[in-house]
């Protein structure tokens, strides 16, 4: 008892005065204690380094935070989870922090140099572990249906460490804990917000965030009060989005500062006028939403009108100068002019600018189709406030025409009692725009498809299958003919690739069959990629309108932009496909050969001899290497990344090769040195360090574009042989991708 007495004594001594040598108490307190058994750790940036090392981390960019008045400038360290994931030689000194993935910030404070104390000393004051939001949260601004699933529940990585842009009325330094991602060709910046309290040397993790406009979150004044609010853009396309934050202070220790988003649910004012407002913000109309509320704001006294009311207000003026701009601009696509239009809110703009489009010769059919959707939901919002609006009126028929048929379009329009010269308009803008002469084709299933594209000067419209025979095959505008060769498409059921031999078409309604077969409709969309002599993508949105099968080869015709031309190197053509076809696969777990012999240095020797192996039977090298040390003097600081490609819960190993790689090596040989020096060429490796896929032997005519996932739980390479695509998977009965 005496002794248990004693030690409690002793460990009390210690916490008092040098809390830092009892870390390892720091796993027994609960995590709002820990910080205080670390605040007496005394390192060096050196020694700092050193230990994260010794962890497998490295230490991304330091960034000095502003400076606090009475308060030394603080240091805030990021930690990364692989170590020296740039291949830079000091984390310190190179490793930027958008190299690694980002798993803990920590704060130190520079120590004035004392007796004792070495120069250039740091105390730790306070860390906090990080992790990335879930691909669902980043994605979904995308979600255009109730049905959409954009993604997975997947934790993205964050990888960079910045200062939040504007001035922040709140106390404190605020930051961004960002990462990103492409979506097709859309760059996605997504992150979280934390704000350091350096009077008490605290870190507070506050909301996360996404922006599909690729841009960070800022402070900007907004609403009628002094305090500025957090702005984070999350428009896509010609849709504005916008999330403000607010700054709340709360009487708590552990949450004294909250972010509170504006939201439009519910009506800050018991007013039916103010409901029918957020009712048009909603649905997206924001200049009809703010005439509104503005419009009820003169009309009541100043008292009643609150500053939640105003802060509504002002998030729908954010959304409706975006808008206005939108619309006020001009337009190269007659489609995106009118679009413009229809999301401002601006019905008879619109309507004039559609029959002037159509008499001028260009087919406007796909505007109906692709955007029916939010057209028809701001025909509902609009119609809701006030029945008494014949040019709505006249789009929600268009849109009921193009989606279902004139009947219908009729039907409805009776049901919204039109005035006799309303009635007449309808029928003559869908004379105009005829779509009952149409068939009106739904799909049973996503359409999903991969084939390369050939821009052609002429086509033969008697060679050409649709799903009414004798509508025209024409082009408007500036657009240009795209006969696309598939080679993957997946009919609802499964992944049928070519030669496509067993489509069964009927004599008659053949077209309609194949639409069906293909998850097309009308005026289906379909993205043609380009790639520019960088090796980035630029997307061409095309529109399918018409197949042909011949001797197992199945072709699409679609009308598009016309490809930029001197960008696009020789031995990739155009890639095809749908946007539902397939998400890249971003696996992010990369190393080099090196740093994969430290954690499994068996595979990595096996996987040395075999890489060399085959470089030296493809001529690249001209000796034979067998001892690992030697090996990877050559070959160790060549990147390896781990995926799982053939399904069986192992992870196999893709090197991407280049002659240049071994331009400082003595063992090259001529033709290597004579060979283009960046051609890239992929090998792949079992999970036991055998070849199982070469690029320079066994697949020498075709070439990795990208790792898939088709959409179906599995893994594939998207590959091309100069001709066309393809998607490849792991056959476990012929051990080869096919």
């Amino acid at each position: 008892m005496a002794g248990t007495v004693a030690g409690g004594g002793w460990l009390a001594v210690q916490l008092i005065i040098n809390p830092g040598s009892v870390r390892w108490l720091s796993w027994m307190m609960p995590e709002w204690n820990r910080q205080a058994l670390q605040r007496e750790v005394i390192q060096t940036l050196a020694e700092i380094e050193a230990e994260a090392t010794e962890t497998g981390r490295s230490l991304g960019t330091p960034l000095y935070l502003p400076a606090t008045t009475g308060l030394p400038q603080d240091l805030l360290i990021p930690i990364l989870a692989e170590s020296d994931p740039c291949g830079g030689k000091g984390a310190i000194a190179s490793v930027s922090s958008g190299c690694g993935k980002l798993i803990e910030i920590r704060i130190y404070r520079p120590l004035v140099a004392r007796e004792g104390l070495r120069p250039g000393s740091f105390q730790l004051i306070s860390r906090m572990s990080v992790s990335g939001p879930e691909e669902f949260f980043v994605l979904a601004p995308f979600v255009t249906s109730p049905t959409a699933v954009p993604g997975s529940n997947r934790i993205l990585p964050l990888s960079t460490v910045t200062l939040i842009e504007g001035n922040a009325t709140e106390p404190g330094i605020w930051l961004h804990l960002s990462g990103e991602r492409m979506r097709g060709s859309t760059r996605i910046v997504y992150g979280q917000v934390v704000r350091y309290d350096p009077a008490i040397a605290q870190l507070y993790a506050l909301v996360e965030w996404t922006s599909p406009a690729g841009k960070l979150p800022a402070w900007q004044q907004i609403t009628g009060s002094e305090a500025a609010e957090l702005i984070v853009n999350q428009t896509v396309g010609l849709e504005p989005s916008f999330k403000v934050y607010q700054v709340e202070t709360l009487q708590s220790s552990t949450e004294p500062i909250r972010l509170e988003p504006i939201l439009l649910e519910q009506a800050a004012l018991d007013r039916q006028t103010f409901e029918d407002g957020l009712v048009l913000a909603r649905s997206g109309l924001w200049s009809a939403a703010r005439r509104t509320l503005e419009s009820l704001k003169q009309q009541i006294d100043a008292a009643n009108w609150s500053a939640a009311a105003q802060a509504q207000l002002d998030l729908i003026s954010l959304h409706a100068n975006a808008t206005k701009a939108q619309a006020e601009r001009d337009w190269a696509s007659p489609s995106q002019q009118i679009l413009a239009q229809l999301i401002d809110g601006r019905w008879g703009n619109a309507l004039q600018l559609l029959q002037t489009t159509i008499r001028n010769g260009y087919d406007l059919s796909s505007l109906l189709a692709v955007d029916s959707d939010r057209i028809w939901r701001r025909v509902n919002a609009a119609l809701q406030v006030n029945r008494n609006q014949p040019d709505v009126q006249i789009w929600g028929a268009l849109v009921l025409a193009a989606q279902r048929d004139r009947a219908a379009a009729i039907a409805w329009l009776r049901q919204q009692n039109p005035t006799p010269d309303t009635n007449t308009r309808v029928q003559q803008v869908l004379n105009l725009v005829d779509p009952q002469s149409a068939p009106i084709i739904t799909a049973n299933h996503d359409s999903r498809m991969i084939g390369s594209a050939t821009q052609v000067s002429s086509i033969n419209a008697a060679d050409w299958l649709r799903p009414q025979a004798d509508s025209p095959l024409a082009l408007t505008g500036q657009q240009v003919w795209y006969r696309i060769q598939l080679a993957n498409f997946h009919d609802g059921q499964r992944w049928r690739r070519s030669p496509f031999t067993d489509l069964n078409l009927p004599s008659t309604g053949a077209a309609l069959r194949l639409w069906s077969l293909l998850g097309l409709t009308n005026n289906s969309p379909i993205q043609i990629l380009v790639w520019s002599a960088d090796g980035q993508p630029q997307t061409i949105e095309a529109t399918v309108k018409a197949a042909r099968v011949s001797g197992g080869e199945l072709q699409l015709l679609a009308a598009g932009s016309p490809a930029p031309s001197g960008n696009l190197p020789a031995e990739l053509p155009l890639l095809a496909m749908t946007l539902s076809t397939v998400s890249w696969l971003e696996t992010g777990n990369v190393l080099t050969l090196s740093q994969l012999s430290q954690q499994q240095p068996d595979l990595a020797a096996a996987l040395a001899v075999n890489l060399w192996r085959e470089l030296q039977q493809a001529d690249q090298v001209q000796a034979a290497l067998a001892d690992t040390t030697s090996l990877l003097q050559e070959v160790g600081q060549w990147s390896v990344e781990l995926v799982d490609l053939t399904g069986e819960g192992q992870l196999e190993s893709v090197f991407t090769f280049k002659p240049s790689l071994l331009e400082a090596s003595s063992y090259v040989t001529a033709s290597a040195q004579a060979a283009n020096q960046e051609a890239t060429r992929t090998l792949i490796f079992s999970a036991q360090g055998q070849l199982i896929y070469s690029e320079l032997s066994t697949e020498a005519t075709q070439f990795l574009v990208a790792i898939a996932n088709p959409g179906d739980g599995t893994t594939a390479l998207l590959v091309s042989n100069g001709r066309t695509y393809g998607l490849q998977r792991w056959s476990a009965q012929n051990q080869r991708f096919e």
